[in-house]
């Protein structure tokens, strides 16, 4: 019997010793890995590292950036949906994820069981060039010139499955008397202002970042541009929704995702520092700069948005018969 309080003792630091290591420790405690599916160097990456280098610094830790390219975006997601559900492995998902469940059905992970929304980081306009020479200034010109045109409308854009080229077949489907926009594929962007600036097609679809270059020399005209708003860096540009196409809207964006499974208040963790970080003048600036709007938002708002997203382009690739690249 005299025993009892020294073994009751014992069990007791057990049990404390047990509910120590079980306690959950503060996030992160190690450093993070941010993958993004594409290759280093363009705005999207860029964009990426800013909010990386700014999330380090608010953690105090380090948040390691790795690219893994290839197949779409499809190498980097299922290598995120199958990594530990504990925070440490985040994905920088770019909009063509949205795609996904239209155009690649055997991916290999599901975009809406095995990933988990934290925050949008940005979004990439879509900008509508034209030729000087049509002297189309706004939304509505544009749209009344193709109405008008006996034969077709040839317009560059990039891979069918593209953003740019999305957002052109978003128009055909949004608006009336819009059957004649035919696409002319190209490489990329650069081909596409190139293209315009001979004469060879006279509208393009390309991102924001690539064409404000050339709108100053006047080689190109910015008509209009894809965002519900209009973007910052051409406030004097119409928006396509203004122009006379309700609801119209449809632009790059990136976002990030964690495994799904993940604990909610790591969750929740990450989402306020990403928004935090992105609601930091500076860093706003950054992005802006570089052709982005920073988006940041809850976890339920970007799960909505992605929803919203999946849904369009479900319509699209139908609508237009699209193919993977």
């Amino acid at each position: 019997m005299r025993r009892l309080p020294s073994i009751l003792l014992a069990a007791a630091a057990l049990f404390t010793l047990h509910g120590t290591q079980a306690a959950p420790a503060t996030y992160p405690n190690h450093a993070v890995r941010m993958i993004i599916p594409f290759p280093p160097g363009g705005v999207n990456d860029i964009v990426a590292r800013i909010l990386a280098d700014g999330l380090g610094k608010r953690w105090n830790t380090s948040v390691v950036v790795e690219n893994k390219p290839g197949g779409s975006a499809i190498i980097g997601a299922r290598a995120v949906a199958a990594a530990p559900a504990d925070g440490y492995t985040l994905l920088v998902a770019p909009s063509v994820l949205s795609s996904h469940p239209a155009l690649f059905p055997n991916a290999g992970y599901d975009l809406k069981k095995d990933l988990a929304p934290l925050s949008r980081i940005a979004i990439f306009p879509v900008l509508v060039l034209t030729d000087p020479k049509l002297n189309l200034m706004n939304g509505k010109q544009l749209l009344d010139y193709i109405r008008a045109s006996s034969g077709p409308v040839y317009y560059g854009g990039p891979g069918a499955s593209s953003t740019p080229n999305m957002a052109a077949q978003w128009l055909k489907f949004k608006a009336s008397g819009m059957d004649n926009l035919t696409p002319v594929p190209y490489k990329g962007d650069s081909d596409i202002i190139t293209a315009i600036m001979s004469g060879t097609v006279p509208v393009g679809f390309v991102g924001l970042p690539s064409g404000l270059p050339h709108i100053a020399g006047g080689r190109v005209r910015a008509t209009a541009v894809s965002t519900r708003d209009r973007a910052a860096q051409l406030p004097d540009v119409s928006t396509l929704a203004e122009s006379g196409v309700t609801d119209y809207e449809l632009s790059g964006w990136s976002a990030l995702m964690a495994p799904a499974g993940t604990p909610p208040e790591i969750v929740d963790t990450i989402s306020e520092s990403v928004q935090a970080v992105l609601r930091d003048p500076q860093v706003a600036e950054k992005i802006t700069k570089l052709g982005a709007i920073p988006t940041p938002s809850s976890p339920a708002e970007f799960k909505e948005f992605l929803d919203q997203e999946i849904t369009k382009m479900t319509q699209i690739v139908e609508a237009a018969g699209i193919k993977p690249n």
